[in-house]
């Protein structure tokens, strides 16, 4: 005799159900007959397994738009720049219009910035105009910011300049010791009384 375990709740593993509690159970479940009607998701019914498989060739857009997902998926992959426009707004440019224009530009046409409308070729213009007249340079030496140049030696003078050269600008009286006449106005030399004949520097006389 072989003694067999009954599972009269139906939910052990390995044991034989309980006959009574099987139709119980069955009983509850409601007939075929009464079911209104057969499940379905976009049409499709569920499989032998109670699956129902739905691709993007079976789903409709939205509820106003029966155009299918996939169509929908292959007009994008479709599309191209000259399709695809810059923003919503009436009478925006395609991706190809704006770039074909962007191309186009010269300094003529090109603005110098979005809230200035200057062309950049009206712009150079008006540098250059500025810029006329305006020292570049002077014996090679450039301005400093305020546009000055500062010239320690010239050209073809280096014998007037000297390491023992000391510029001063200052106010001197000037006297003449070899006659009673005045120094007039104009041009007139300082000679060091030690150095004969040597050129200290030259002051004008007013």
């Amino acid at each position: 005799m072989i003694t067999v375990s009954i599972d009269t709740s139906l939910t052990h593993s390995g044991e034989a159900a309980e006959a009574k509690a099987v139709g119980d159970a069955l009983a509850l479940k409601a007939d075929k007959t009464e079911l209104p009607a057969t499940i379905q998701v976009n049409g499709q019914s569920a499989d032998a397994q109670g699956l129902i498989l739905v691709h993007a060739g079976q789903i409709d857009m939205s509820g106003t738009d029966s155009k299918k997902v996939s169509a929908k998926i292959a007009e994008i992959d479709a599309k191209t720049g000259a399709d695809i426009y810059l923003n919503s707004s009436q009478g925006a440019k395609t991706i190809e219009q704006a770039i074909n224009d962007s191309v186009a530009q010269t300094a003529a046409t090109m603005p110098m910035s979005g809230t200035d409308s200057t062309t950049v070729a009206a712009k150079i213009a008006e540098v250059a105009s500025a810029a006329q007249g305006a020292v570049k340079s002077v014996n090679s030496a450039l301005p400093d910011v305020n546009g000055d140049v500062s010239l320690d030696e010239v050209a073809f003078a280096q014998n007037l300049t000297s390491d023992q050269t000391q510029a001063v600008v200052d106010a001197f009286i000037l006297r003449t010791t070899g006659g009673s006449r005045s120094v007039g106005s104009g041009t007139a030399q300082i000679q060091d009384a030690a150095i004969t004949n040597a050129k200290i520097g030259a002051a004008a006389i007013t």
